[in-house]
């Protein structure tokens, strides 16, 4: 696996580029050919209000997943894997028209794993 990872800023003045947490993207041996990590800023229409009344969602990163063979344009439904340190709440990300949750595991001291299908979405906190 080729680990990339989007680093933190948290004192970012632009509020797009504000990440708050490193996320190591991870892709398999399957799919390190033919796509590429890159950060991205977050979207103009991430909610601020997590899924159940009274909930919030904090943001922590965004990236882009950057298809580089003709292969990877056809690819659906290879998996990778992210890593960052665990937080409170439920880990989510943002699938462009609503929140959904990811099934986080313990990755080591602190740290915690996520799969995601080919997309490449903000994740966050909800809490």
């Amino acid at each position: 696996m080729r680990p990339v990872t989007i680093s933190a800023r948290p004192k970012e003045l632009n509020p797009k580029k504000r990440f708050l947490q490193d996320v190591t993207v991870e892709l398999g041996a399957d799919m390190e050919k033919d796509f590429d990590v890159e950060e991205e800023d977050f979207p103009d229409d991430l909610p601020a209000r997590g899924r159940a009344p009274g909930t919030t969602v904090t943001w922590v990163s965004n990236f882009k997943l950057v298809k580089l063979t003709k292969a990877a344009h056809e690819m659906k439904k290879k998996k990778y894997t992210i890593k960052l340190e665990y937080r409170p709440g439920q880990l989510v990300y943002w699938d462009g028209a609503n929140i959904q949750p990811l099934t986080a595991s313990r990755a080591g001291k602190n740290q915690v794993q996520a799969e995601l299908e080919i997309q490449d979405p903000p994740v966050g906190w909800e809490t």
